[in-house]
């Protein structure tokens, strides 16, 4: 399983990284180098769930296809949706 997450999270920057450069976004793609080692850790926590793989690269081949097909509205609703969701996911359980 550890193994499998390591790849994922390796697989989810490379991804990420050629987002920004497909969509020619400097500033994300800087930001993106900046802070990784922070998303890598709300990475690693957000894919423990067993759905959230699936729901992951649904998202991204969602974005990845507004990207390509030049829809910036498209691109922006899908990222946002996709940080949101990942957001989520990467919260610790509240205690009851």
């Amino acid at each position: 399983m550890e193994r499998e997450l390591t790849e994922a999270v390796r697989l989810n920057r490379q991804f990420h990284r050629r987002v920004a450069e497909l969509a020619g976004n400097p500033v994300a793609l800087h930001a993106l180098e900046r802070l990784w080692d922070q998303i890598q850790v709300s990475t690693r926590r957000s894919l423990h769930a067993p759905d959230r793989t699936a729901l992951v690269d649904d998202q991204h081949r969602e974005l990845l296809a507004a990207v390509t097909a030049g829809d910036p509205a498209a691109a922006g609703a899908a990222a946002r949706q996709h940080v949101l969701d990942t957001s989520a996911a990467a919260r610790p359980p509240e205690k009851e």
